[in-house]
This record gives structure tokens, sequence and C-alpha cells, in this order.
């Protein structure tokens, strides 16, 4: 889904360039701290982070505090949300209280050093101080039939408050998912021109993507025991809003085409046909890893106002900026991730793909998981 990071970055540079714009009359009024949060809950992680950052007037060179990682962060900072019991409505940008509430716990979140973590994703350089950076982070479980309140106390005592539902799991229906571990993966049809990715609707999901994971292996000719395993992912859509998704009859079904050449296209441009005699390469057992994400109401605001044309700054209106945190600026939601496997078909599907005009030049071997076949 869309890089929020990225976007909390720019809007960050705006608040404090701005604030550095320099006139005939007092603009800066007194010094004010801005808490900017980004956090999407996600039931089925294991742990669930929060990015806390702050802005602020302030008359000294924009680029020079950008730089200072005490500019950027809270130093006594206390992060936590609130599991409540209880319904909400949307308001124009954000969800609020409908009715009563019943609080279940309280979750704390602990500060990290992610620059110090390797499975992180580390803050590129640039402008802003990107060693040390800091999260909040807890391994709390979530349960999908819960409210969360996300209250954040800043150093100087501010309360900034967020609330979301969660995004709740759902079924695929094409690829079909694995009920038991050991059970095979589905198959993949890509002899058919397209075929249509089902899946149902996520509770409280108002946007979604998918991203096709293809693996195997790949070993010199002149070396077969040094073989590697390389993944590609193909993008199938991004942030594709529920209405603009095919609906079934059921009407809790979605649907989008998957264009079986276009996927093998990309494959085949990534991979490389050249010197690919060179090289042994064999499919992985699975194959193929279909990643669906399903966002919240909150995320899809969020993607239309951050999608929202540059024509609209030539037009003389500045490009707006979604928040849904009180007494703050950023981003509050949910998201859930679901993977599914599969494999191409025995048949038609796997010889297409070892022997056809596409994939064939790639020389993967014409035997997999038990099947064989013969390239005329």
């Amino acid at each position: 889904m869309m890089n929020i990071v990225r976007f909390m970055v720019l809007f960050t540079l705006v608040v404090i360039t701005f604030s550095n714009c320099s006139t005939d009359f007092e603009l800066n009024s007194e010094w004010k701290e801005i808490a900017i949060v980004y956090g999407l809950l996600d039931q089925s992680e294991t742990r669930q982070y929060i990015r806390l950052n702050k802005a602020f007037l302030s008359e000294e060179n924009a680029i020079e505090v950008a730089g200072v990682t005490d500019s950027l962060y809270f130093k006594n900072a206390k992060v936590v949300i609130n599991e409540y019991s209880g319904s909400v409505a949307f308001q124009k940008d954000r969800f609020v209280w409908d009715g009563s509430k019943n609080l279940i716990k309280t979750i704390e979140f602990q500060k990290v050093e992610a620059s110090a973590i390797d499975t992180l994703p580390q803050k590129e350089e640039g402008i802003f101080a990107n060693n040390p950076y800091f999260l909040y982070y807890t391994d709390e479980p979530l349960n999908e039939d819960m409210i969360y309140e996300l209250v954040v106390t800043t150093d100087l005592g501010a309360e900034v408050t967020a609330i979301t539902p969660l995004v709740k799991d759902f079924n695929t229906i094409y690829p079909r998912p694995q009920v038991q571990q050991d059970d095979p993966p589905d198959e993949l049809n890509i002899e058919a021109d397209s075929k249509a990715i089902r899946w149902k609707n996520a509770g409280n999901a108002y946007i979604y993507d998918l991203d096709i994971e293809f693996k195997y292996r790949e070993a010199p000719n002149n070396d077969p025991d040094n073989s590697v395993i390389k993944t590609i992912t193909y993008p199938v859509f991004n942030s594709i809003k529920l209405n603009s998704l095919e609906i079934s009859s059921t009407s809790s079904t979605l649907e989008k085409d998957l264009v079986s050449n276009s996927l093998l296209m990309f494959l085949a441009n990534r991979i490389g046909t050249e010197d690919a005699e060179k090289f042994k390469r064999s499919l992985f057992n699975p194959s193929f890893k279909f990643t669906f994400y399903a966002g919240s109401r909150t995320l899809d605001e969020f993607t239309t106002i951050a999608n929202v044309s540059e024509s609209s700054v030539s037009a003389g209106s500045a490009k707006p900026i979604y928040t849904n945190i009180e007494n703050g600026v950023g981003l509050f939601g949910a998201r859930f991730k679901k993977d599914v496997y599969a494999n191409v078909r025995e048949g038609g599907s796997f010889k297409k793909f070892v022997c056809g005009d596409i994939t064939g030049p790639l020389n993967f071997t014409p035997s997999f998981n038990g099947a064989s076949v013969t390239c005329n």
C-alpha cells in the first residue's frame, strides 16, 4: 500500500519550511509542538508499529532542523491504544463513537531504535536524520471485533488521539487457501487468457491491493550445486477502491481479472532471456504467493487525498492533506494482510509456462512436483 512514511516525511518538511518564511510581520506565533502520527493496525501481524514524529514552528533554517534527530522525535512521549467494545460511525473524515463504549484493556507501546533492527525498513539518507530513528511497538494480540483508540501523550503533556475499527479477516475463493498446513496449494490456471481472482469482501474494508510473488530456483550449468532462490513481485493492482471492483451476484464476493500473458511477460522481462541457456531454472514449491491487502475507510480517504492530481496546484489551489488525528496530524487506520499460495496447473498451464513463447525461452526445467511435459 501507499508509503505513508514517505508522505509523513514530505509533510514534516512542508510544516517546518513554511514556518520559516520571512515576512515584514511576525509570522511565527508562540512555539508549539505538532505531533505527527502514522499507524496501521493489522491483527494478521505479530507486531504492531506506530510512527511518531514532531514538527514545530521555528525561526531556524528548515534544512538544518530536519537533519537533527532531536528535532524530529519526542524524548518521553507515551503511546498506548485502548481496546473497547462498542460501535463507531464515520463522519466527514474520521471515525467517532456511536453510542456507549466499554474499556477492555490498555496496551502500552515500547519505543525502539528502529535503525538498529535489520528486519525493519531502513530510512534512506537525505534531508531528514536517518540514524537513529525511532518507532513504537507492541506484540499484544488484537481482536478484530474490538475498537481501538490511540492515545499519545507528548513531552509537554498534550494528548493526541484517534480511533479505528479493525479490518476483519476474509476468505479467498480463487486462489483457494490451504485449510491445513500440509494441503497442496491451489492450481493457477494460466492456460486461459484471463481468470477472475475472487475473494470475499473483508469487514470494514474499502480499498485493496494485490501482489503476486513468483519464486524460483536458479543455478549455473557449470556449478549446479550453487543454486539461489529468487523472487519477483508482480503488482496486480494497487489502491483499488471497493466500488471499482466487480461485485458478483453474492454481493459480498469481489473479483478482478488476472490476464495470464501480462503476468508471464512481466516475469520474462524481469528474468531476461539473455544467456538463459547457461542456467538451470526450476519452479519453487509453491511458486506463486498472492498477497491481498484490505484497507480501512480512513486509509481509503488518505489515499484519495494523497493521489489528488497535481493539476490542482496549477489551478491555484494547494494540494489537500488528509488527517484523522485529533490535536495532531497523520493517519491512524487499519489493514489486513492475507497470503494465499498457488502452483501452475498440471497439463496445459504447466506446458504453457515451460514451453510457451513468452516464458519458454527462460529455460525452466520441464518437470515439477511430479509432473513433466515434452516441448515440441
